[in-house]
This record gives C-alpha cells, structure tokens and sequence, in this order.
C-alpha cells in the first residue's frame, strides 16, 4: 500500500504541488498589490523561502526543482522593487540594473541544477522561420499600440530615444529567458503543451500593479508568445519578437503616429 502511494505521489504529486505554487505567486502578487508593499513584501519573501525549501527537498524530482526555482525568482522580482523602488534610478536603467542580473543568474543555477532546460531551450528549426517568427514583432506592438492609444493611454515622453529602446528591447528578452524560457520549459516536462498558460498567467501576475491596459496586453502577448515558444521551440526568435514588440509598442509607434 506505501509503494502505491509513492507511486501515486511520483505520478500526480509534483504537479499538484506546483499547481499549488503557481497559485501561490499569483496570490502573492494580488496581495502585494491591493494591501500595498509592506504586507506585499513580507507574503514574497515568505513564498521565496518555501519555494527554495521545496527545490531543496529530496523528494523533487529534476523538473519539479526546477519549476520551484524558477518560481520562487517571481516573488524575489518582487522583492527587488520594493528593496530599490523605481524612482531610485533612472527609469531606463530598471530592467537592467535589477532585472537582468535576477535573469542571468536564475538561467545559471537552473544550468547547474537541471542541464536539461538549456538543452531544451535549444531549436533546430530554419533560420527562414526563426526569421518569420522574430518579425511578429512588429505587427503585435502596432496592435498594442492601437488599443492603447484607442483607450487613451500613451507612452510617457516623447522623442527617439536609443537608450530607452535599447532597454526595452533587453527587458523583453529577459521576460522570455525567465517566463518563456526557464519556467515554461521546466513546467512542460510535467503539464505537456499546456504549460505555456500556466506560464502566462504567472506573467500576467507579476504585471500586476501597472495600469489594467498594460496587465491585459502584457497578459495577452505573453499568452501569444508563448504559443509560439510551445509550437516552434524558437525561444531566441520569440525573445526578439517580444523586444522588438516592446519597442514598437512605446516608443516608435508613438513617435511615428
């Protein structure tokens, strides 16, 4: 009856737990949001310690450490803003001074624990169709742009500016290393297919606290970009589409229309 058991847990236990997770950093968030960054602190600083703490146990499998690691980076994104508020630094500078590092070294300790997710990363598909896929870009900045500016809301400043197009392009393909990359791949060996919903909607979570436009475009594009991610393996192809939707979205279509 124990080997059952253990077999059952084997079978469906890691991914009820990080169903459990996911809905954990989804919670999380909202709580961050509505009951303001004291109390949203305190929830993510606990999530991160018991999110390590399952990486940690010996009873997780290679995926499920894994998909535990890469969720607790969630709440430490979190973290991080409340520890360095925004108006701290230039705004341009954010993502890269918070964000990127969290990335990079969240890409080298998942290297480290689980090869297997950076293997996976890997496509073989056509330069012609990476091409094609990177270029899908353009069209679902312009339609975020459009329903943007179809609602009233625009882009703050004016003019092109290099620097900000540089770090939103960046900010793009860090969003699709982490949440595209690292989390939906690890959340694929257990969900199959379905993985890339339950890695937009973590996406959408941590949009939370911006304006209800950019939280269901964001939420929107992430679902689409993933999509693409789950049917052409192309993660670097779709990293660029979403840099370059960025760009286009806040900054060049706003300067050309």
């Amino acid at each position: 009856m124990l080997d059952s058991a253990t077999e059952k847990w084997s079978r469906d236990g890691p991914r009820a737990d990080i169903r459990v997770a996911a809905a954990a950093v989804v919670g999380c968030q909202v709580v961050a949001v509505t009951a303001g960054d004291q109390s949203g602190a305190i929830a993510n600083a606990c999530l991160v310690v018991v999110l390590a703490a399952a990486a940690s146990s010996e009873r997780s499998g290679e995926s499920s450490r894994t998909a535990y690691l890469v969720l607790a980076f969630l709440p430490l994104l979190a973290l991080a803003r409340v520890a360095m508020p925004q108006n701290s630094i230039p705004n341009d500078l954010w993502e890269l001074v918070v964000a990127a590092p969290l990335v990079a070294g969240s890409v080298v300790l998942v290297a480290i624990v689980d090869p297997g997710v950076v293997r996976d990363a890997r496509t073989r598909l056509p330069l012609r169709r990476q091409l094609a896929v990177a270029s899908v870009g353009v069209p679902a900045g312009l339609l975020a742009f459009g329903v943007a500016h179809g609602v009233g809301e625009g882009a703050d400043g004016s003019g092109f500016a290099a620097a900000t197009i540089v770090v939103l392009f960046m900010a793009g393909v860090f969003d699709e290393l982490l949440f595209r990359g690292l989390l939906q791949l690890s959340l694929a060996r257990i969900y199959g297919q379905g993985a890339f919903i339950v890695a937009a909607l973590l996406y959408t979570a941590m949009l939370l606290g911006n304006s209800a436009t950019t939280v269901v475009l964001g939420g929107l594009l992430g679902l689409g970009f993933g999509f693409l991610v789950a049917r052409s393996s192309a993660l670097l192809a779709v990293a660029v589409a979403h840099g370059t939707a960025n760009v286009v979205w806040l900054v060049l279509a706003r300067d050309l229309f």
